[in-house]
């Protein structure tokens, strides 16, 4: 049963609607009540078209502390890879100088200020130099010892 061809020969709007569903006709709005707008003036008149509804303007988003970020990155990677300690190092610079950029003006008070992602930065920056120390250490003392 196509409900386009039972609207169209009861006089109806030739549109499609889900079987069962009542098709409303062109005349109503979406709440029901009949467009009384009428004239060459009108959206309907100049083509059968309304414009689109202007958007709103976005908010502009605000500053993010992206050294703050550099910061954890950094730290990730010298737990994972960590050639020289230079990421480590790295990773506590940036972490740093993040964390005093969080203080900023423009970052203070903000849920996402990018303090915690530079606490971390430094953090696990810390870690990484640690153990970039420790386990070569561990290694060359334990291949000493294994010297005859």
């Amino acid at each position: 049963m196509d409900t386009r061809t039972d609207a169209a020969d009861a006089g109806g709007s030739t549109e499609w609607a889900p079987p069962g569903m009542p098709i409303a006709p062109a005349s109503a709005n979406v709440l029901g009540s009949a467009v009384t707008a009428s004239g060459p003036d009108t959206p309907a008149a100049a083509g059968g078209h309304t414009p689109p509804a202007a958007r709103p303007a976005r908010a502009q988003s605000a500053p993010r502390n992206e050294v703050a970020r550099w910061a954890r990155i950094c730290a990730i990677v010298s737990v994972v890879f960590n050639p020289l300690l230079l990421v480590s190092i790295a990773a506590i610079v940036l972490g740093i100088i993040g964390l005093h950029r969080s203080e900023q003006p423009h970052f203070a008070g903000r849920f996402d200020s990018g303090r915690r992602q530079a606490t971390t930065g430094i953090g696990i920056g810390v870690f990484g130099l640690i153990v970039g120390i420790t386990v070569p250490a561990l290694f060359i003392a334990w291949t000493v010892s294994r010297l005859p």
